[in-house]
């Protein structure tokens, strides 16, 4: 009963599919994301039709597997938290938003909001840790899916494909680790995504610890993996990462 009660609460966002708009969006997400990763949001308000339509076009069908499986799932994701800022009328933090039973604080956003992919309704969550992590098992994913938010990794400004997403999520690693993570005082300062998913990275990523994870992008840390990775976490910035 609560499980129904909670699904009727959700809110569904579900656009119309437009072929010719949907065909814009690499388009307009390459415009609207400034080169620090940030986006322009007054600017992709005008051009909603297009991100509303690549939406819509990945509703129904059998998704694909494999890397150009993980390659549209990621995009998928970053859509769907562009087109939730707009229709929610985000103005400072995802956290701000309430949907019914869920709560300001994130879950509104992350939790309340469902998205129609591929014959299911998923909240980001869902999607993020069900489908993204549990079926691929590639800690790099943290660097590529954005959460509409300043402590988010930079989002790219091109889509993930199937051709180039090694490179692409090696790319998106090293500059989420050069530009979100810091040595201060002898010790790793790291954003607070290594603690919420450490495991992903030491597991998944085969490292003795954080530290040593990060120096395959940044070799300043390997002294710090070697000392058992003295670190802190940097505490989470939820404001919007709008460009300035």
């Amino acid at each position: 009963m609560l499980l129904l009660l909670t699904l009727a609460c959700a809110t569904r966002v579900a656009p119309t599919i437009d072929a010719e708009e949907s065909a814009r969006y690499p388009a307009v997400l390459a415009e609207s994301v400034q080169t620090d990763g940030t986006v322009d949001y007054a600017g992709l308000r005008r051009e909603r039709a297009s991100v509303a339509a690549y939406v819509a076009s990945l509703a129904e069908g059998e998704g694909p597997a494999g890397e150009e499986g993980l390659a549209e799932a990621i995009n998928a994701y970053n859509a769907f938290v562009l087109l939730g800022v707009l229709d929610q009328s985000i103005g400072e933090s995802v956290q701000e938003l309430r949907v019914a039973l869920f709560p300001q604080g994130g879950a509104g956003f992350f939790v309340g909001l469902r998205f129609h992919y591929r014959g299911q309704w998923l909240s980001l969550r869902a999607l993020e840790n069900k489908h993204i992590r549990a079926g691929y098992k590639d800690p790099r994913i943290h660097a590529a899916i954005n959460c509409a938010s300043a402590g988010c990794p930079p989002l790219s400004a091109q889509l993930y494909s199937e051709e180039g997403l090694d490179a692409q999520l090696e790319h998106a690693m090293g500059r989420f680790i050069a530009e979100r993570n810091r040595i201060e005082d002898e010790k790793a300062v790291f954003s607070q995504i290594f603690e919420w998913f450490e495991s992903d990275f030491v597991d998944w990523g085969e490292a003795e610890n954080l530290c040593e994870y990060a120096a395959r992008y940044d070799p300043a840390y390997a002294a710090l993996a070697e000392s058992g990775c003295p670190h802190r976490f940097e505490p989470y910035d939820w404001s919007l990462n709008q460009a300035e």
